[in-house]
């Protein structure tokens, strides 16, 4: 009689590893699935910088996070990060060089047809002839940036 329950025991106990490496199997290739995909498809976040002193200069641009996968960076988020941090940089380097204080410059954003639209608007100083001249510029980026979470 005791073989009998020591084989049912047994057989309860196999049933039961059986079915946690299953669980277990499942919930790794889930885990896999999920970070493959965000690894194809990344997640740009959008936060913002801001520079200022004083009452005669604010500057504010855009900066951009990518949530990686644990299988790193995909081409394509590389691509987008160094698209846009050039662009970026342009646009404030010329800014820089052409504009003096009173700078006054912020931006808002926008979405449309798969793009973020970042649309730039203030006022500045010329440096040339000393004006103060309106500044209304955008620049798009071909992949959606969602504002971060508070």
């Amino acid at each position: 009689m005791n073989v009998g329950r020591n084989r049912h025991a047994i057989k309860k106990f196999k049933t039961a590893l059986l079915a946690l490496g299953v669980i277990c199997f499942v919930c790794v290739t889930a885990y896999v699935a999920y970070q493959a995909y965000f690894y194809h498809h990344p997640k740009f976040a959008l936060g913002s910088a801001k520079s200022s002193d004083a009452a005669d200069y604010s500057f504010s641009v855009p900066v951009i996070e990518v949530r990686e996968s644990v299988f790193g960076m995909s081409d394509y988020a590389e691509d987008v990060l160094k698209e846009f941090s050039k662009d970026n940089a342009a646009f404030a380097e010329r800014i820089s060089s052409e504009y003096e204080k009173p700078i006054h410059i912020d931006y808002d954003v926008r979405y449309e047809d798969g793009r973020t639209v970042f649309s730039f608007s203030g006022t500045a100083c010329n440096k040339s002839n000393k004006e103060i001249v309106d500044i209304s510029e955008e620049l798009v980026f071909g992949f959606i940036a969602t504002e971060q979470k508070k």
